[in-house]
């Protein structure tokens, strides 16, 4: 049995029980035989797929050949874009991040948190979200909450829109991916800090097109973390065994 984290009709059931999950939860021992989680979980039954690698294939994000940062740059883009469903003191970080870098510069926000363009996009995911996303340079890409491991598509759909991701979110996942290539909030000494580099960036644009055109991966390789012939394998290890 295959089950996730929605119900408790799995406790219906004797047989070996394989939990997973795309959120931020941990697996019960002593409710399932084995895991595949989103967060990192240190245990020998525990496979970490985290929620970017099966929200969408790492090929999708690789540099074609002749990739042209440049033509991007000259797209009639505006400065930021914000894109979340609400505001609450479970994600204080992210909304005070918003409104400092806005008082700078202002940020578009197409969602219900802090939304200041009079349009309101349906949901945060899919096309429309991609189609908001080029709208800008940048994209504010917060996780809801730091969790050992959980890094979202918030991140990684920044890059397929071909704009910077503004990232804040737990470090474990980003040794994957080119720190070159989008900001690390969390490496800034405070969010002023950050967000006068932002700045220094959008009126930088010799900078700035560095940063553009670094590829999301280390040499522009899809890494391990996505390989599904691994996560099969260890399906086949566990149910087998």
């Amino acid at each position: 049995l295959i089950f996730t984290h929605y119900g408790h009709r799995n406790r219906l059931y004797s047989c070996k029980k394989i939990f997973y999950t795309q959120e931020r939860y941990f697996p019960d021992w002593k409710n399932c035989d084995a895991a595949i989680t989103s967060a990192f979980c240190d245990h020998p039954r525990a496979y970490y797929f985290p929620f970017f690698a099966a929200h969408r294939r790492g090929e999708d994000l690789l540099r074609p050949a002749g990739f042209d940062p440049e033509k991007i740059l000259r797209e009639r883009r505006g400065f930021c874009t914000y894109l979340h469903k609400y505001e609450d003191r479970s994600v204080a970080p992210r909304t005070r991040f918003f409104h400092t870098l806005n008082r700078k510069k202002k940020v578009d926000a197409f969602g219900r948190a802090g939304n200041n363009t009079g349009l309101e996009i349906p949901g945060v995911a899919g096309e429309a979200k991609q189609q908001v996303l080029r709208r800008g340079r940048f994209h504010i890409a917060f996780e809801n909450r730091l969790t050992p491991g959980w890094t979202t598509e918030k991140f990684t759909d920044a890059f397929e829109a071909h704009t910077v991701p503004i990232y804040w979110g737990d470090e474990h996942a980003l040794q994957w991916f080119n720190t070159k290539a989008f900001i690390n909030v969390r490496k800034f000494r405070d969010f002023q800090e950050c967000c006068d580099y932002i700045l220094h960036l959008e009126n930088t644009p010799d900078e700035y097109l560095r940063m553009l055109a670094e590829p999301p991966f280390p040499d522009n390789r899809v890494p391990e973390i996505y390989s599904r012939d691994k996560l099969l394998a260890f399906l086949i290890r566990e149910i087998e065994r």
